[in-house]
Protein backbone atom coordinates (compact mmCIF):
# COMPACT_ATOMS: atom_id res chain seq x y z
CA UNK A 1 0.00 0.00 0.00
CA UNK A 2 2.72 2.35 0.86
CA UNK A 3 4.34 1.56 -2.37
CA UNK A 4 1.23 2.27 -4.62
CA UNK A 5 1.52 6.04 -3.02
CA UNK A 6 5.03 6.34 -3.77
CA UNK A 7 4.39 5.96 -7.54
CA UNK A 8 0.77 8.12 -7.29
CA UNK A 9 -2.58 8.92 -7.21
CA UNK A 10 -3.39 6.85 -10.42
CA UNK A 11 -1.43 4.06 -9.03
CA UNK A 12 -3.35 3.52 -6.54
CA UNK A 13 -6.69 4.21 -7.75
CA UNK A 14 -5.66 1.66 -10.02
CA UNK A 15 -4.86 -1.50 -7.66
CA UNK A 16 -8.13 -2.40 -7.30
CA UNK A 17 -9.09 -2.89 -10.19
CA UNK A 18 -5.67 -5.10 -10.67
CA UNK A 19 -7.35 -7.41 -7.69
CA UNK A 20 -10.83 -7.42 -9.49
CA UNK A 21 -9.60 -9.01 -12.18
CA UNK A 22 -7.77 -11.68 -10.35
CA UNK A 23 -9.82 -14.83 -9.69
CA UNK A 24 -10.36 -15.53 -5.89
CA UNK A 25 -12.00 -14.28 -2.80
CA UNK A 26 -8.75 -13.55 -1.34
CA UNK A 27 -8.17 -10.91 -4.26
CA UNK A 28 -11.63 -9.90 -4.39
CA UNK A 29 -11.69 -8.79 -0.96
CA UNK A 30 -8.04 -6.72 -1.22
CA UNK A 31 -9.36 -5.28 -4.46
CA UNK A 32 -12.50 -3.90 -2.20
CA UNK A 33 -10.27 -2.69 0.73
CA UNK A 34 -8.33 -0.43 -2.10
CA UNK A 35 -11.36 0.98 -3.21
CA UNK A 36 -12.85 1.74 0.08
CA UNK A 37 -9.43 3.76 0.99
CA UNK A 38 -10.16 5.55 -1.78
CA UNK A 39 -13.57 6.35 -1.28
CA UNK A 40 -12.36 6.97 2.44
CA UNK A 41 -9.95 9.70 1.51
CA UNK A 42 -12.20 11.33 -0.86
CA UNK A 43 -14.59 11.61 1.79
CA UNK A 44 -11.64 13.35 4.21
CA UNK A 45 -11.27 15.36 1.36
CA UNK A 46 -13.77 16.64 0.53
CA UNK A 47 -14.22 19.40 2.41
CA UNK A 48 -11.12 20.88 1.33
CA UNK A 49 -13.02 21.36 -2.31
CA UNK A 50 -10.52 18.77 -3.83
CA UNK A 51 -12.42 16.27 -5.48
CA UNK A 52 -11.08 12.87 -6.70
CA UNK A 53 -12.52 11.15 -9.98
CA UNK A 54 -13.86 7.66 -9.30
CA UNK A 55 -14.82 8.92 -5.55
CA UNK A 56 -17.59 6.35 -5.73
CA UNK A 57 -15.28 3.68 -6.52
CA UNK A 58 -17.83 2.85 -9.95
CA UNK A 59 -15.64 1.91 -12.20
CA UNK A 60 -14.82 -1.96 -13.19
CA UNK A 61 -11.78 -3.57 -14.26
CA UNK A 62 -13.37 -4.57 -18.02
CA UNK A 63 -14.05 -1.14 -19.01
CA UNK A 64 -11.16 0.57 -20.58
CA UNK A 65 -12.95 3.80 -21.45
CA UNK A 66 -14.00 4.52 -18.19
CA UNK A 67 -10.39 3.46 -16.42
CA UNK A 68 -8.55 5.94 -19.58
CA UNK A 69 -10.91 8.61 -18.37
CA UNK A 70 -10.11 8.58 -14.95
CA UNK A 71 -6.81 8.32 -15.21
CA UNK A 72 -6.41 11.50 -17.27
CA UNK A 73 -8.48 13.25 -14.52
CA UNK A 74 -6.54 12.23 -11.65
CA UNK A 75 -3.66 13.94 -13.86
CA UNK A 76 -5.53 16.79 -14.65
CA UNK A 77 -5.51 17.45 -10.90
CA UNK A 78 -4.01 21.09 -10.33
CA UNK A 79 -0.62 20.35 -9.08
CA UNK A 80 -1.70 21.61 -5.31
CA UNK A 81 -4.22 19.38 -4.95
CA UNK A 82 -2.37 16.27 -6.26
CA UNK A 83 0.67 17.24 -3.61
CA UNK A 84 -2.28 17.33 -0.61
CA UNK A 85 -3.81 14.26 -1.63
CA UNK A 86 -0.44 12.42 -1.88
CA UNK A 87 0.10 13.69 1.59
CA UNK A 88 -2.96 12.65 3.28
CA UNK A 89 -3.18 9.79 1.41
CA UNK A 90 0.44 9.04 2.78
CA UNK A 91 -0.55 9.35 6.38
CA UNK A 92 -3.72 7.33 5.85
CA UNK A 93 -2.34 4.21 4.41
CA UNK A 94 0.58 4.74 7.08
CA UNK A 95 -2.19 4.34 9.73
CA UNK A 96 -3.90 1.54 7.73
CA UNK A 97 -0.70 -0.30 8.02
CA UNK A 98 0.05 0.34 11.43
CA UNK A 99 -3.76 -0.45 12.55
CA UNK A 100 -3.30 -3.58 10.35
CA UNK A 101 -0.39 -4.99 11.89
CA UNK A 102 -1.73 -3.89 15.77
CA UNK A 103 -4.80 -6.14 14.99
CA UNK A 104 -3.03 -8.93 12.98
CA UNK A 105 -3.41 -12.00 14.95
CA UNK A 106 -0.41 -13.02 16.61
CA UNK A 107 0.79 -17.05 16.32
CA UNK A 108 2.37 -18.75 19.34
CA UNK A 109 5.63 -20.33 18.07
CA UNK A 110 6.78 -23.58 20.78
Amino acid sequence: MRMAVAYGLERFWGEHLRYEREKGTESRNKGLYWKAVWCTLANILEPSDIKLPDAKGTVAFDNTDDIKRIAAEIWQMPLDQQKVTLMVLSQLCDSLVWWTQRYKKQTSEG
